[in-house]
């Protein structure tokens, strides 16, 4: 059948199942004409994790060297898996890394780097990533949980658009032994920024300001428990919020939003042109949580700033992290601040608000009913959908395949953003 569709035709279909190998598996085997793209594909996403992940994907290119050329994302994680507190590091060692990444390296697009000790690493291993990290095709970089990583080398980057800081410890601001460089890059527009509340994260940030240009900066995402965040984005990216279309919020438990609650989101930022804002409650209870979250957007939303270009309000609940009983999503799917928020978005001709449950609990059901898990899940929360679209804004998703955000790559994870969005 793809024989006769044109190739461009049949590129176009395939790039459409995005990082579905089954599907992509089941496509490269029909024909001929899906076989270099569905590869291409399959193979654009490195995930290493472990000694035997290494050694396999080592071995596949030492059979098949032109493989290396359709890797675009590299997600590196110290963590062992399954995980020894142990042994949480051992795996890096293993000598074949090095060698692993100076093959995929010339066309890296992405790196992850997860639970690393930079100052542990061999020489080798530190220039083999060095030498990703200054790919002129690597546009992304994501750092979660890494340890005295020097971050000077994030500053001669000029190809860098996406950045993601996250748990960093005892950031160091040279390396010893790294080359001098006499001058510093044009500064380069960063389109998307990820940072959290640590002193580490933030101090990188504010170095590393001074070589960005922020004034095109699309996507910010924030981490963080308590309303001070938006002071420090606001003083610290003062340049960037004119461009601004995605706005993400991670919380985290406990929760402390309202230390200004005179004060909205759209006070604090410039964020006219806001497409996007979308919220995450991590390791949150459910009452703790939306009961100060949802009072302090409803007065955001009001602001007269909202009203002409956003589209889209997505609160995304992740069930796996915290006490999400049957009984606490009813009644949260009761509450009577959903009206409100319809209310608050009235004005705004094109916004929608989504409520996505992430990984609900096996078992949703009515006390009086015997519902199967799967279908109890869904029909619990569908039932109370004609209480919350009374405008056709309000939509509720459940997503039951909720793998944990921690065990995501950096590719991976943009694009459960971008699908929430």
């Amino acid at each position: 059948m793809f024989d006769s569709i044109p190739q461009d035709v049949v590129d176009i279909i395939v790039s459409h199942l995005g990082t579905d190998k089954y599907a992509l598996k089941q496509c490269s085997l029909t024909s001929h004409s899906c076989l270099a793209t569905s590869r291409k594909h399959l193979f654009s996403n490195v995930s290493l994790y472990s000694t035997q992940k290494c050694q396999q994907l080592n071995d596949l290119l030492t059979d098949n060297p032109f493989l290396a050329t359709y890797i675009r994302h590299i997600y590196l994680n110290g963590k062992q898996k399954p995980f020894d507190p142990r042994r949480s590091h051992c795996w890096v060692s293993e000598p074949t890394l090095p060698t692993v990444l100076n093959r995929i390296a010339p066309h890296a697009q992405s790196l992850a780097m997860h639970y690393i000790y930079w100052e542990e690493l061999s020489s080798q291993l530190q220039y083999a990533l060095l030498g990703i990290l200054h790919t002129s095709s690597l546009v992304s970089i994501a750092l979660v949980s890494v340890y005295r990583f020097p971050r000077n080398h994030l500053l001669h980057l000029s190809h860098l658009r996406c950045l993601s800081l996250l748990s960093l410890s005892n950031v160091t601001r040279r390396d010893p032994h790294a080359g001098t460089h006499t001058s510093l890059p044009k500064r380069q527009h960063l389109q998307a920024l990820e940072f959290d509340q640590r002193a580490e994260s933030i101090k990188c940030v504010v170095e590393l300001k001074h070589v960005w240009d922020m004034s095109r900066l699309r996507e910010l995402c924030i981490t963080g428990s308590c309303s001070g965040m938006l002071d420090m984005a606001s003083s610290l990216l003062v340049d960037a919020y004119q461009s601004l279309e995605i706005f993400v919020w991670h919380f985290q438990y406990p929760l402390r939003i309202v230390s200004k609650p005179n004060q909205p989101i759209s006070q604090r930022l410039d964020i006219s042109n806001l497409l996007a804002l979308r919220f995450l409650l991590l390791k949150s209870s459910l009452h703790e949580g939306l009961a100060e979250l949802l009072p302090w957007l409803v007065q955001s939303l009001r602001a007269p700033s909202f009203r002409e270009n956003l589209e889209r309000v997505v609160i995304v609940l992740n069930c796996e992290q915290g006490d999400w009983s049957s009984a606490c999503i009813m009644r949260t799917l009761r509450s009577g601040i959903w009206s409100e928020i319809d209310n608050a978005l009235v004005t705004s001709p094109k916004a929608r608000l989504r409520i996505v449950f992430r990984g609900v609990p096996v078992t949703i059901q009515y006390p009086d009913e015997d519902l199967s898990a799967k279908n109890g899940r869904r029909e619990a929360i569908a039932r109370q959908m004609p209480l919350l679209s009374s405008a056709g804004i309000l939509q509720v998703e459940v997503d039951n395949d909720c793998h944990g955000l921690d065990d995501l790559p950096w590719d991976g994870y943009k694009k459960m953003v971008r699908c929430f969005l």
